[in-house]
């Protein structure tokens, strides 16, 4: 069991964005009937929305022995069959009105969810230590699942509370998606100390989801690069912020000015504002700047979690220890998760990484020991907190439009595709849109009259960052 829910019985736990609460106790209750149906150490694909019933069911599937699957709910039929039939799942935990095969069947309803059992059966002996699988990737759609185990959750959790004090009084609210680690981190440390979630699907963009900050007093606000764009916009004196009091940023890096002006505001308005850096491999976190060196030290991710260790190794595998050398950040702590899985059969083998994940990140530590990263060691970006893998996309664009070429390049927080052939640019952004879930202004997409090639036919993706449309 990860929460005691009957130590806060009495607390709220989740608001809805009606004003509806839920204590600890109604947790707990509403979770028994909910498991109460799944036969323990059973597979569950969830279907998340940011709604109390997706998260009571996701709660009460961890503290009962219920290995769940999350993913966005918005992800096409399509897709969902084919997860169900690649990961053989015996529940489904979807909204409420989800079309789902003629027969399954429906097994229980409560606050807008429905348990849905499969035409599966419990076919792998499920790993005794495996808790959940998160997709690597957000909402791309991989089939590759990152196996997360009991002791990786408990672990990071007292390591992120250990770093950035959760309080009781504590109301965070839902920026982000909780089938993503950064996003299912927020309530994993929140409902671990017995704090309040406002749970909500409106976004900063929308004055509602401000109303429901000011209503609640919401004391801390959660966001990647993309919404501190918004953040930097928000007048601190505004009634509406009175509660808050801190800021945390993860999701991939913010550009050094952003992250120069935004703590200079919050010093100056008495907020907090605490940079992290993490992964799915790593549970979610791994290390932390506290806000009061986020002014000095502009750009860093700051320093390991609590019993973790961060070292950096140049290519040969030597480790760098002098201040401001280049190399591989090798993470070392309890929450690094327990490997992938291809399939079923990967569900039942235990530990494959001993506490050990090579980030693929590449970076420098200054001479009080303070991280920075300065970029990936393979094609993959970090887009508004969803890590995206350039060759995935070439691969998503090529078997849908068979006549073209495709090159896919960025950084973070932008993905530039470029293309030859018949195509227009709205259809391929369109495409990627409505395939990916990334943002409209994170897709750059460009037509050319050939790739750039070396003579080994091999896409030399350098050059497409400095070409023109139709070079």
């Amino acid at each position: 069991m990860i929460w005691n829910f009957d130590r806060y019985k009495h607390r709220i736990a989740i608001t809805d964005d009606t004003g509806k609460k839920y204590s600890y106790y109604q947790l707990e209750k509403i979770g028994k009937s909910i498991v109460a149906k799944i036969p323990s150490r059973s597979l569950v694909l969830c279907l998340c929305k940011n709604s109390p019933g997706s998260v009571i069911g996701y709660l009460n599937f961890l503290n009962h022995g219920i290995v769940p699957i999350l993913v966005d709910s918005k992800i096409s039929g399509e897709n969902v069959l084919k997860l169900i039939h690649q990961w053989k799942p015996m529940f489904l935990w979807v909204p409420e009105g989800s079309a789902i095969p003629f027969d399954y069947s429906v097994v229980f309803c409560t606050n807008g969810y429905q348990l849905v059992q499969t035409n599966k059966k419990n076919t792998w002996p499920l790993n005794p230590s495996l808790a959940l699988l998160l997709n690597t990737s957000g909402t791309m759609g991989t089939s590759k699942l990152v196996k997360l185990s009991y002791q990786n959750i408990k672990s990071n959790i007292i390591q992120i509370v250990d770093s950035i004090p959760v309080k009781s009084d504590d109301v965070s609210i839902s920026t982000l998606p909780m089938y993503y680690s950064f996003g299912l981190s927020i309530i994993h440390t929140h409902i671990y100390k017995g704090a309040s979630l406002v749970i909500t699907e409106e976004s900063p963009v929308r004055p509602a989801f401000w109303k429901l900050v000011k209503e609640n007093n919401v004391t801390t606000l959660s966001g990647v690069p993309f919404h501190y764009h918004m953040f930097m916009k928000l007048d601190f004196r505004s009634k509406n912020l009175d509660s808050v009091r801190t800021f945390t940023q993860a999701g991939g890096a913010l550009s050094h000015n952003m992250h120069k002006q935004f703590a200079r505001k919050a010093f100056e308005n008495n907020k907090d504002f605490v940079v992290m850096y993490g992964q799915t491999e790593a549970t979610a976190r791994m290390s932390v700047l506290p806000g009061k060196y986020a002014r000095d030290k502009v750009g860093s991710i700051g320093l390991p979690v609590p019993g973790a260790k961060i070292e950096l190794k140049d290519d040969s595998g030597n480790k760098v220890d002098e201040p401001f050398q280049r190399g591989e950040l090798i993470y070392y702590g309890e929450n690094v998760f327990m490997g992938y899985a291809n399939d079923g059969a990967n569900l039942t083998t235990g530990d494959e990484n001993n506490g050990i994940l090579k980030t693929g990140d590449l970076g420098y530590m200054d001479d009080d020991g303070y991280l920075y990263i300065t970029g990936r060691k393979s094609r993959f970006a970090k887009i508004h907190g969803i890590r995206v893998s350039f060759d995935e996309v070439e691969n998503l664009l090529s078997s849908r439009f068979t006549n073209s070429e495709f090159g896919c390049t960025g950084h973070d927080n932008k993905l530039k595709v470029s293309y030859t052939g018949k195509q227009n640019d709205e259809l391929i952004r369109n495409f990627l849109l409505e395939e990916t879930q990334l943002h409209k202004s994170s897709i750059l997409v460009q037509k050319l009259k050939v790739l750039p090639r070396n003579e080994a036919g091999k896409i030399m993706y350098h050059h497409l960052n400095k070409t023109n449309a139709e070079s």
